[in-house]
């Protein structure tokens, strides 16, 4: 029962171990996952901005070099007039000798233009802004409000991932400075070189690299839930292997608990076997003599008295003549049955041969294993056994001794020879008596 609640608690400790390993290769994944996931989304955040501080550098470039030649004369058109906010230049028009009519393009209305017209073409679109524009249509919504007043404490570019008309986008600017070239349009403004006159910025929509992020991450998640799938798998075929092994050890350790029980059992009946006469089932001869021994040396060390009996039944032979040797058996099984009726636990009794019988008392002199073999000797000659040739009855001729201190100490041997002569004395008492013999 012990061993198998502790193979119950193995196969349990087991299946936990494995419900334990699954929780944590689970574990693993999905952190593999989310890690897959956010780094997917650095990345594509870093190609955002990546890619809008190219569009940016694209148009401070071409601004600069606006800048840098003090703007650029193209021919009037519908899409292109005078440009009504440098009224204040008198070289604004010119006309060529060809009679051709030509407008002065500062780099602001020439990047508005270019914004205007061609940002669908890499769906970036740039915008300068100020805090005091020359044209309404350049001023500044909520979020460049923002970055131009974070110009003004200092700041020297503003980033954010954020929302226009509900839509997701990446929002870049950075100061413009006040550079000698704009000067010629914006000197009656009170602009100095060096001044942040407004800002320059970007905004580029993040719908297609979203989805591209998403579709990786989705890709991601298939890949490494195949992976979770296949790592189940392993686990579960490992798993259903490791239970099977030990179940089937379990079995075998169960086989040879049971064959070893059965055997410790039969050794167990044939050690009992070895000890005990198979008639009477009492101590045999052999094993009555191991007791001796162990009485007497314990009687000996201690200084205790130990009495011996040894009975005898009268005409034995004459019962088997009369009665048969079955009936005799009987009579054996029922006289040492009688006699181990008046025995206590601690007292030993023996068949010593034929109908003779050895009774070992601990703790007990002779006087009081006197009074013990008489009531055996009554209750036996009371007895009646029935047989086919009638009730047969029997007597006792009992001796009785008592182990002697004060001297070397006596065998098991010479022990028995005087209960024996003991025995033997009340035989020629005239039997069915019980004699005590003190010292020879």
């Amino acid at each position: 029962m012990q061993n198998t609640h502790k193979s119950k608690i193995e196969l349990f400790s087991l299946e936990r171990y494995i419900w334990v390993l699954v929780i944590a290769w689970t574990v693993t994944v999905a952190g593999l996952l989310a890690w897959s996931a956010v780094q997917t989304r650095l990345r594509i955040r870093e190609m955002a901005v990546n890619e809008a501080r190219a569009n940016f550098n694209k148009d401070q470039a071409f601004r600069f070099w606006a800048t840098s030649h003090g703007g650029v004369y193209v021919p009037v058109d519908e899409k292109t007039p005078p440009n009504p906010y440098l009224s204040n230049i008198p070289e604004r028009d010119i006309e060529t000798p060809a009679g051709q009519h030509l407008t002065l393009m500062n780099p602001a209305y020439m990047l508005r233009q270019m914004n205007e017209e061609f940002s669908d073409l890499y769906g970036v679109a740039g915008h300068i802004t100020s805090l005091n524009p020359l044209r309404p249509e350049n001023a500044p919504d909520e979020w460049e409000r923002r970055a131009l007043e974070a110009f003004e404490q200092g700041e020297t570019e503003v980033l954010e991932f954020t929302e226009m008309d509900g839509e997701p986008y990446l929002r870049l600017m950075q100061p413009m400075i006040t550079q000698e070239g704009c000067l010629k349009c914006h000197a009656h403004q009170g602009y100095r070189v060096g001044d942040v006159r407004g800002g320059v910025g970007v905004s580029l929509p993040m719908d297609s690299l979203l989805t591209r992020e998403r579709q990786i991450i989705i890709v991601q998640g298939l890949s490494l839930g195949l992976v979770w799938l296949l790592g189940l798998g392993g686990i579960g075929l490992g798993s259903r292997e490791t239970l099977w092994r030990v179940r089937e050890r379990k079995r075998a350790e169960k086989a040879l608990e049971s064959v070893n029980l059965e055997l410790q059992t039969a050794l167990a009946r044939e050690k009992q076997l070895a000890r005990t006469d198979s008639l009477t089932g009492v101590n045999n001869r052999r094993h009555l003599y191991e007791l001796a021994e162990h009485e007497i040396e314990v009687a000996v060390r201690y200084q205790q008295p130990l009495a011996v009996i040894m009975f005898d039944i009268d005409h034995f032979k004459k019962v088997n003549d009369i009665f048969g040797h079955l009936a005799g058996d009987q009579i054996l099984e029922h006289v040492a049955q009688t006699a181990c009726a008046q025995l206590r636990s601690a007292d030993r009794i023996g068949r010593y041969g034929g109908e003779e019988f050895i009774i070992l008392l601990p703790m007990t002199n002779a006087q009081q294993a006197c009074l013990l073999a008489e009531r055996i000797r009554l209750e036996v000659e009371a007895l009646r056994v029935p047989t086919s040739k009638g009730d047969a009855s029997v007597t006792l001729s009992i001796g009785v001794i008592e182990l002697i201190h004060g001297r070397p100490s006596e065998s098991v041997e010479e022990i028995f020879r005087r209960v024996d002569n003991a025995m033997y004395r009340a035989k020629q008492d005239g039997r069915n008596c019980t004699v005590i013999l003190t010292s020879e």
